[in-house]
């Protein structure tokens, strides 16, 4: 048992130091005393490690919770990014399909009805265009010309015919039907008519007014180029009205040997063509124009 020699509080075996005054007992050797220094310095370090340890630790969890914001904010990015790519490719198939709309509007609907006619001079005309069980669609006019009227289309303008043919009237049927020339030409023979023929401005407008009626984009006419490589119409008349396009006709590739009228800027216009049109316009907006000579 051992006692402070300056407080007299009795001391526990190993201490070395008195705990209620600080005094170092006399009997304990300076190397101890130095070895319980270290341990007491040691235990001090580790308890402050400790505290240090526990301190640091907020900021451990603070990094924690930074890395999980931003991988947040990453993850939002990449949903917004992917998002807004979606949204424009949703636009443009929109926009796409907006222009598909306009180009299916702008092109002639199919005629599905039985094929009717209809004549200019309010005469009662009812007839049907039909040839090999198809269906047509046609809008006929009449012209009724006079000799030397130049306001009704007649054909007298060229002095070519004689009185009784020069009172004829002169009826236009436009037909919708993609075929060749040729094949157009037969057609309108084995209806009692023939392609259409222009002798005069007052025909072509007739022609004209029956086209746009028609909602076709290209139609035949019954003229082609002879033997000497110059245009002449297939009923024999004389070729001296025509309404050519700028620089037709052109007779592109050497082969386009026969009359066709286009609708290109709203604007109707004579062109040379070749006999076969069906890889260059679709079927829907082709046909022809037939004439036929009916007695007053």
């Amino acid at each position: 048992m051992y006692y402070c020699q300056k407080c007299g509080k009795e001391l526990a075996d190993d201490e070395i130091y008195c705990a209620n005054c600080g005094t170092k007992r006399s009997d304990v050797p300076d190397s101890k005393a130095e070895q319980h220094t270290q341990d007491t310095a040691g235990h001090e370090a580790h308890s402050v490690r400790d505290t240090a340890g526990r301190e640091e630790r907020p900021s451990r969890n603070g990094g924690k919770n930074t890395s999980k914001v931003l991988i947040v904010v990453l993850v939002l990015a990449v949903a917004a990014a992917a998002g807004g790519y979606a949204l424009y490719s949703h636009n443009q198939k929109v926009a796409d399909a907006g222009r598909a709309s306009e180009t299916e509007a702008s092109a002639p609907a199919e005629s599905t009805a039985e094929p009717q006619t209809q004549t200019d001079t309010g005469t009662a005309s009812g007839t049907r265009a039909s040839a090999e069980n198809s269906q047509d669609s046609t809008q006929s006019g009449t012209t009724a010309g006079q000799t030397g009227s130049s306001s009704t289309g007649s054909k007298a303008s060229t002095g070519s015919k004689t009185s009784t043919e020069q009172a004829k009237k002169h009826e236009y049927t436009v037909v919708a039907r993609m075929t060749t020339w040729e094949e157009a030409k037969s057609w309108c023979e084995s209806q009692g008519g023939y392609l259409a023929t222009v002798t005069s401005q007052s025909e072509y407008d007739t022609i004209l007014q029956k086209a746009n009626e028609s909602g076709l984009k290209v139609l035949w006419l019954g003229g082609s180029r002879n033997q000497a490589g110059n245009f002449a119409w297939s009923d024999g008349e004389a070729f001296t009205f025509s309404a050519w396009a700028q620089g037709e006709p052109n007779n592109d590739g050497g082969s386009e040997n026969y009359l066709g009228m286009l609708l290109s800027n709203d604007s109707w216009s004579m062109y040379d063509m070749p006999d076969d049109v069906s890889a260059y316009y679709k079927p829907d907006i082709v046909g022809f124009v037939m004439e036929k000579e009916v007695a007053q």
